[in-house]
């Protein structure tokens, strides 16, 4: 709880492409990760706090690993424009990912040193092997999509698109057909679920969608065809 992560530009000539890790104690930069070929949208730790994931207009997803003094040890590539948002399953078996190409896409974290496409690291830490990833599943959306999320339990993802639409997704299993389908009113661009089994908090099983009409939306986990928003926050 320390420590929190950031990067950022001035303009859009000076495109920062470096993450910090800052000591929030001290207000001091402790580590620097020279990320991507261009500047970075989403940061986020692992559960266990070992780890960093950035995704970038570059397209790619990268995981920084703390236990190697912040080298990459992953590369997901599979978006064929910027990717944004995304989402680590409780477990931490299952990213998925939300990009410009209407693309929604699921990734395995679990995968061993001889899994995926090795090859040479390039980035200013240090030259190292890295894994280039894979997709696992693809799913799709009619219009550019930012948000994603995943359930408590690991088993499905939801995806909120330009196209005014939430999805679900079943992450495990041999489908990649949408299991449900609302319109939101609003272009979406963030998700939140609150599905929580931890007894400290009950969860509501419901979830929440940030859209550019500056508005909030409560929806039921149901996701049944004629879905109305539980509530709307202005």
């Amino acid at each position: 709880d320390n420590f929190i992560c950031s990067s950022s530009y001035t303009s859009a000539a000076e495109k920062d492409t470096v993450i910090r890790l800052w000591d929030v104690r001290t207000r001091t930069t402790i580590r620097e990760f020279f990320a991507h070929s261009k500047d970075v949208n989403s940061i986020q730790f692992s559960l266990d706090e070992m780890k960093i994931f950035s995704a970038s207009p570059d397209r790619t997803i990268k995981v920084w690993d703390f236990s190697t003094c912040g080298k990459t040890r992953k590369v997901f590539k599979g978006h064929k424009l910027r990717a944004d948002g995304f989402a680590i399953s409780p477990d931490g078996k299952t990213m998925v990912t939300a990009g410009a190409d209407c693309k929604v896409m699921t990734w395995k974290l679990g995968l061993k040193e001889t899994d995926g496409e090795s090859r040479e690291g390039t980035d200013g830490n240090s030259r190292e092997e890295t894994i280039d990833v894979k997709p696992d599943k693809t799913f799709e959306h009619e219009k550019v999509c930012f948000a994603c999320a995943i359930t408590s339990d690991g088993k499905y993802a939801l995806s909120g698109s330009h196209d005014k639409t939430v999805k679900k997704w079943e992450i495990e299993g041999d489908t990649d057909i949408c299991l449900a389908s609302i319109t939101v009113g609003a272009e979406v661009q963030y998700i939140a679920i609150d599905d929580s089994l931890d007894s400290t908090h009950a969860g509501t099983n419901t979830f929440f969608v940030a859209c550019t009409d500056n508005n909030i939306r409560q929806f039921d986990l149901t996701m049944k065809a004629d879905a109305v928003p539980l509530k709307v926050f202005e």
